[in-house]
């Protein structure tokens, strides 16, 4: 009979990776409207903490007059440091450039300026080499100037609304390649593109702000499900227009746990799932709370078995990739831990792996061991525990043992030297004496009947 157990391991240190939320469509919703620091700056617009007037918008598209007052209210956006790097006797200059560029506002403006002795003007192509991101990025060439030998080039950039991911961090980039024809140099460009607010690290779990209905960030309450408000302070009302009267809390697939032991039953025969445990952001509350590890047994278990890295043709949802241990200690935008550690026994084989769903509801997995203690981790040149610990414990026992026969001899007693007064106690042959039945003489006589005796 096949058992599985999803659990999830308290694991350490803070980053930001994958989340599962829907992006924000920035052409169809207005600016002011949005409440999420990440999603605000994602699409073009400045955030602010602490807005001037009372219920006044967090987020906007310019920044006007009173309306985020007080020092450190306005969000400043992550950046580097602007860098340039030029040689004497450079064809082209800069050689390479660094400099931070704002979602759908455009960037500094770079001077190239290269050798040139033709009478034509010069051909200049501009390249995006690679982003983190999407390649959603307008260009802007200003018109060649050229005199004295010498041109001047400048080209500036704007990252469209489009250009992060719902899953993008403080620190994205794009690369690009200035290019003249006829020319053996180029230069390289490397534009920063915030995509995340540093505020959006710091989440007060469940704060008296939000009077403990709620999470709060970046200024702002995000309420937990079943209350509204801007302190989270209105609880709603539940509508059962929807309720079925065959809909139950208990979950068949799970032993009939309610709610698969994620939620609990809500008033109108639905699942409510628990949002203070790790992993809660994969719950389905459509689905009796089921968490990641239920949906990849019930859906994906054949790509538990030894599969190849990549997609797995069993389950296309899925994504096989090599264990690596510094991806566990990952977070999301709101501080959860992105990959969640499972466990499945599939006959009497337990299965050890780590996994996670991005927005796309794309699933990756890496196996970490099933029940020959064989990983992923060995394989990649990781570190396993399994192993050093199966053979720490056998080196234990074996230690244990040796002392333990060691204890034991040494508290016997030593034997008694010959001298000791113990034995001259003991009554031994020396001044005694008796007959010995068993001893014969080494003479004997007897009686010949047969002899007369001697005639004289």
């Amino acid at each position: 009979m096949r058992t599985m157990a999803g659990f999830v391991i308290f694991s350490v240190v803070v980053a930001s990776l994958l989340e599962q939320v829907f992006a924000i469509n920035c052409l169809s919703i207005s600016l002011e409207k949005i409440m999420n620091c990440n999603d605000c700056i994602r699409c073009g617009g400045y955030w602010c903490n602490k807005p001037g007037e009372k219920n006044g918008e967090h987020c906007s598209a310019h920044r006007h007059d009173n309306w985020c007052p007080g020092v450190g209210n306005l969000e400043e956006l992550p950046a580097i440091e602007e860098t340039k790097d030029s040689t004497p006797g450079d064809i082209i200059s800069p050689r390479r450039y660094a400099v931070t560029a704002n979602v759908d506002k455009p960037s500094p403006r770079i001077e190239f300026i290269y050798e040139w002795s033709s009478q034509t003007n010069p051909k200049v192509h501009i390249t995006v080499l690679n982003t983190t991101q999407t390649d959603k990025v307008q260009i802007f060439e200003s018109k060649t100037v050229c005199t004295n030998g010498k041109c001047t080039t400048q080209v500036s950039v704007k990252p469209e609304t489009n250009f992060c991911l719902p899953d993008s961090g403080k620190y994205e980039f794009v690369n690009m390649n200035v290019r003249v024809d006829n020319m053996t140099e180029e230069a390289s460009v490397k534009y920063h593109v915030p995509c995340a607010c540093a505020c959006s690290d710091k989440v007060e779990k469940s704060s008296t702000i939000c009077n403990k209905n709620g999470d709060f960030s970046c200024g702002v309450c995000s309420c937990k499900r079943g209350w509204s408000g801007e302190f989270c302070e209105n609880k709603e009302q539940p509508k059962c227009d929807d309720r079925r009267g065959d809909l139950q809390c208990t979950n068949p697939y799970k032993n009939d746990v309610e709610c698969s032991g994620n939620g609990y039953c809500g008033p109108c025969d639905s699942c409510i799932c628990y949002d203070d445990r790790e992993g809660y952001q994969y719950f389905q509350a459509d689905n009796y709370c089921a968490d990641l590890c239920m949906i990849i047994a019930n859906e994906c278990e054949p790509c538990l078995h030894d599969k190849p890295h990549g997609k797995c043709q069993d389950c296309p949802s899925l994504t096989i990739q090599a264990f690596n241990q510094s991806l566990l200690e990952e977070r999301d935008d709101y501080n959860r831990k992105v990959w969640v550690k499972c466990q499945e026994k599939i006959d009497e084989c337990n299965y050890d792996y780590a996994a996670m769903k991005n927005s796309n509801d794309e699933i990756y997995v890496m196996k970490i061991s099933n029940c020959n203690a064989i990983s992923d981790a060995i394989a990649g040149g990781n570190v396993n525990i399994m192993l050093p610990t199966v053979l720490g414990v056998i080196a234990i026992v074996a230690a244990a043992t040796a002392v333990a026969g060691y204890m034991m001899w040494k508290s016997k007693n030593a034997p008694l030297p010959l001298a000791s007064s113990q034995y001259q106690e003991l009554e031994g042959p020396e001044g005694s004496t008796g007959i010995n039945p068993l001893y014969k003489s080494p003479t004997s006589s007897y009686n010949n009947p047969m002899w007369k005796g001697a005639k004289v």
